[in-house]
């Protein structure tokens, strides 16, 4: 019997072990499976309930499905019906007849499994690879769709002609299309020839491979359609010399132009040569025509594609660099200016400047009375040991913004006090069920400080309350910046709301907002179980069918979530709106690498951007998490692009609701790439651009740390961070909110430019750029520091509050601009070294010239520095304390002054005032929080009253 009819270890056997591996493997593939889908059955809960976008869940899941089921049954099916093919080809001829006798029995074994199991393990192994094909191309979902919903920029490449829309939306999907091709054509060919040569068409003789006519067919059409392949690719690679590194800037230079681009045309002719040549030796004998073909292929490709340009750069280009660069210069200045948006940037220059002096001051009230001397980093530290209140609530951290208060234009500090379990109270039921949220948001002006150098607060404590007026009637902070945990809501226990006055008490409360998944199918509870890897969401009794679980809850992470394809600012800020409620506002930017001959920006962190705006400001209530998205440039390409794909998604920056609106604000990260990319593309003549004469960089100040300072003023120096703050435009009437940073030249000290991005409604995102005369030297940060390290006066007051057991040290540096003049404010703080609570100590001022003066307060130092009290303006003390009268210290033996001859209708509102007070404890205590909050405001009015009765 031959070893082919051979029975090895029975048929029944056989196929009764194939149908138990069949059902292993099906049970194995389930437990693999389906932790995946109850994960996707959970987003698809969290889309639809809970941030209520299911349409972009469903777009982007469809998306990726397809994607994935094209491309991979698109590879399984090259590699069946070739391996299919060969195996048809392939002729059954006993090539193994003149072997011993062993070697045969193991070539007819090889022979029999060949037969019999070679398609099948090709199956197994196409699927398992197709498989990986189709995870890989799902992820081109974001590809796919700017490719087919792209929008034009109405901008022309200057080399091809082609909108810039060809290359932001459709070239990257072209290219995967081109990669994807010739990768996977490349494997079907060596798995092919892995089937023929198992199947014994092809044989080495004498060390040379012999191929059965059919294969060599096979194989020549395959490497046919891989060289054509191959000839596209050089038309893609064309394209890309917009991106060209090789010339004086980014983008296509002389080399590439009339060079590299010339050597792609030929290589594309030469390998649809090459490939006609290999089909045409399908049906010639031999294999050496078509490796002819392709070696020489590899040579023209050496001697056009890396030689002839590398010469035509280093003697044609190097020897007259400008000459030849000149015109491709002009467009990377000008791609540049429009991809980071800086080509509408209005410059102003100042024609003179002069030394500040009372009447500059005069004209910017608005700016004196918001200079911030509130560095956000210590005033962390004292919001944090002021206002925690309890052990498990932190302030994350400290944002800037303006409210009108008390019918002022002030600009504030404010921070969202969120909840954070410590780590001795962590239980299932404390961190889910118990502690669901923070609370409120404290907030106080850049300026005031109360009479020990702390700040003087417009809202602070629990409820919040404040002095001035404003009100946060839902203060509940269910989503923020710390909220990394799931909880769960609508339980049959109460959540702790806050912690009362007295010892012991707590408030609690129900979330009634909208936010978070039901629970009340059992389907619904298992998928969470598994999602989180929690039993005690199937076993938990608390949990009812009213409850709900609220996960995704940390701004960024959530925004991301149903907005994947944006990039988003580092920090949310909270914002009070007109409603009382609490918002997080985040910036969201789109961008791409792919505008033309603009230089990226941000590539030393992997980035590499080259085109942003900051389109879309995202809107996140703090106690329901809804999250809407505004278009606030609805100019942009990009999320045009994004609105076609996602409609409905994307909202007016007018539906917004006015209590916002007021809040919107320049976003930081688009200024910082701004900013970071006008030290060098200010200029726009090419000649200046490339002699690098003009270049600037962001001005540079001491390096800030809370702590301890070197007493010689010594030590590293940083960059400064770009700031807010409330300013007259030296050009421009009133005064309004703006973000700004000055510039100095490359490598110098004195101060030569500053830019502003307007935040205010009516000129929101305008950038303006002020530049100084270049024959006046103005001051730049640096050098007001070094003079204030070298004032003796000064010096010893940091000798000597900087002892042991006490840090003196110094917040950010502002250059604040005041019509022609320049005043610099830096503040010096004053902490222990254990328990700190910084307090502001000495406010520091100077003029353009150097000159600096310093006192406790900023109006005090300005004083000095002015040589006459500045206008009245917003007082450094908290409202409360301004107008209090100061006792006149009592004469010599004299005697106090008897009580009974206070006058009897001040003693009557103190009286009252006492009731009052009284009066809110005990709705406090009994929970009538409307009751509670109409008593404070009438004990605010009894205090009024007193006050003026005190004061005369």
């Amino acid at each position: 019997m031959s070893i082919l009819d051979a029975d090895f270890g029975g048929r029944r056997a056989r196929r009764k072990a194939v149908r138990w591996l069949i059902v292993i493997a099906v049970v194995l593939a389930c437990f693999w499976l389906l932790p995946g889908l109850l994960t996707l059955y959970t987003d698809w809960l969290w889309f639809k309930h809970d941030v209520r976008y299911p349409a972009v869940f469903l777009t982007i899941l469809q998306t990726k499905i397809g994607l994935g089921a094209v491309f991979g049954l698109a590879f399984v099916a090259l590699v069946l019906i070739n391996a299919g093919i060969a195996r048809r080809l392939a002729r059954r001829s006993g090539w193994y007849q003149e072997e011993t006798a062993l070697r045969q029995q193991i070539a007819e074994v090889m022979e029999f499994f060949v037969s019999r199991y070679l398609y099948l393990a090709l199956v197994v192994f196409a699927l398992v690879v197709g498989y990986g094909v189709a995870a890989a191309a799902s992820t081109q979902w974001d590809k796919f769709l700017q490719f087919r919903n792209a929008t034009p920029f109405g901008i022309a490449d200057p080399i091809f002609n082609r909108d810039v829309g060809f290359y932001v939306f459709r070239l990257p999907f072209w290219q995967y299309l081109w990669q994807w091709t010739y990768i996977a054509l490349i494997a079907v060919f060596i798995i092919t020839a892995a089937v023929h040569y198992l199947d014994k068409a092809i044989r080495m003789l004498r060390g040379v491979p012999a191929l059965a006519s059919h294969v060599k067919a096979h194989l020549s059409l395959l490497l046919t359609l891989i060289l054509v392949v191959k000839a596209f690719g050089y038309r893609l690679e064309a394209f890309h010399l917009l991106y060209s590194t090789r010339g004086a800037v980014f983008g296509a230079g002389y080399t590439d132009v009339h060079a590299q681009l010339l050597a792609y045309h030929v290589l594309f002719f030469v390998a649809l040569a090459v490939a006609a040549l290999t089909l045409f030796s399908a049906f010639s004998r031999g294999i050496w025509l078509p490796l002819a073909g392709i070696g020489f292929l590899a040579a023209v490709s050496l001697l056009v594609n890396t030689i002839y340009p590398a010469a035509v750069q280093r003697f044609q280009v190097q020897p007259a660099e400008f000459d030849r660069e000149i015109a491709y210069i002009k467009r990377n200045l000008e791609f540049t200016r429009r991809g980071f948006g800086l080509a509408d940037m209005q410059s102003r220059p100042m024609r003179t400047v002069a030394l500040l002096g009372p009447d500059q001051v005069k004209h910017n009230v608005p700016t004196i009375e918001n200079v911030r001397l509130w560095d956000y980093r210590p005033l962390l530290t004292t919001y944090q040991q002021q206002q925690a209140l309890a052990q498990y609530y932190r302030f994350n951290s400290v944002d800037i913004d303006r409210y009108t208060i008390e019918g002022r234009y002030r600009q504030v500090m404010l921070a969202a006090r969120e909840l954070v379990v410590p780590p001795e109270a962590r239980s299932w039921l404390n961190d889910h069920i118990y502690y669901t949220h923070g609370y409120g948001i404290v907030m106080s002006p850049v300026t005031d400080a109360v009479q020990s150098g702390l700040p003087n607060y417009s809202i602070l404590n629990l409820p919040p309350i404040s002095p001035v007026g404003l009100e946060v009637t839902r203060p509940g902070l269910y989503y923020g910046e710390l909220t990394d945990d799931y909880i769960i809501t609508g339980t049959t226990t109460e959540e702790i709301d806050y912690t009362l006055p007295q010892a012991n008490k707590i408030a609690k409360t129900h979330y009634t907002g909208a936010g978070g998944v039901p629970l009340a199918a059992p389907l619904a509870r298992l998928a969470a179980s598994v999602r989180f890897g929690d039993l005690n969401l199937l076993i938990s009794t608390l949990i009812t069918k009213d409850s709900r679980i609220l996960w995704e809850r940390e701004i960024i992470p959530r925004v991301e979530r149903i907005a994947p394809f944006l990039s988003y600012d580092r920090d949310p800020y909270i914002v009070l709106g007109n409603d009382g409620h609490l918002y997080w506002i985040l910036d969201a930017y789109t961008t791409s690498s792919r505008f033309p001959y603009s230089q990226p920006y941000g590539e030393e962190q992997g980035a590499g951007i080259n085109y942003v705006r900051n389109s879309v400001k995202a809107v996140v209530d703090a106690y329901d998490g809804t999250v809407s998205f505004h278009v606030a440039d609805p100019e942009d390409p990009i999320i045009r692009t994004y609105a076609r794909i996602f409609p409905g998604v994307f909202k007016d920056l007018a539906s917004m609701p006015a209590g916002l609106q007021n809040h919107i604000r320049y976003a930081e990260g688009l200024f910082n790439a701004q900013t970071a990319m006008l030290t060098t593309y200010h200029v726009t003549d090419p000649q200046v651009f490339y002699n690098g004469s003009e270049r600037w960089e962001i001005a540079r100040e001491a390096a800030k740390t809370v702590g301890l300072v070197d007493q010689a003023g010594g030590g590293d120096n940083e960059g400064m961070q770009a700031y807010y703050a409330i300013l007259s435009l030296p050009d421009r009437p009133g005064s309004e909110f703006l973000l700004m940073l000055p510039f100095t030249p490359k490598g110098k000290p004195n101060m030569v430019a500053w830019v502003a991005g307007q935040c205010d409604a009516k000129e929101y995102g305008r950038k303006l750029l002020y530049e100084f005369p270049k024959n006046e030297q103005v001051w730049g940060p640096i050098q007001i520091e070094a003079a204030i390290n070298q004032n003796p006066d000064f010096s010893q007051i940091k000798t000597l509050l900087n002892q042991q057991g006490s840090n003196f040290f110094p917040g950010n540096l502002l250059v604040l601009p005041m019509d022609n003049a320049i005043l610099y404010v830096e503040p010096y703080y004053l902490s222990a070294t254990t328990q700190a609570i910084p307090e502001l100590k000495y406010v520091i001022v100077a003029r353009g010239d150097g000159r600096i003066a310093f006192g406790p307060t900023f109006s005090e130092a300005l004083t000095k520095l002015l040589g006459e009290a500045p206008p009245s303006t917003v007082a450094e003390e908290p409202t409360w304390l301004q107008g209090a009268p100061t006792a006149a210290p009592p004469a010599p033996g004299a005697k106090p002054a008897p009580t009974a001859l206070m006058p009897q209708d001040v003693k009557g509102l103190a009286q009252r005032a006492d009731r009052e007070y009284k009066e809110a404890l005990d709705k406090q205590q009994k929970g009538d929080w409307a009751g509670y909050g109409e008593s404070l405001k009438k004990l605010q009015r009894t205090l009024d009253e007193l006050m003026r009765k005190a004061g005369g």
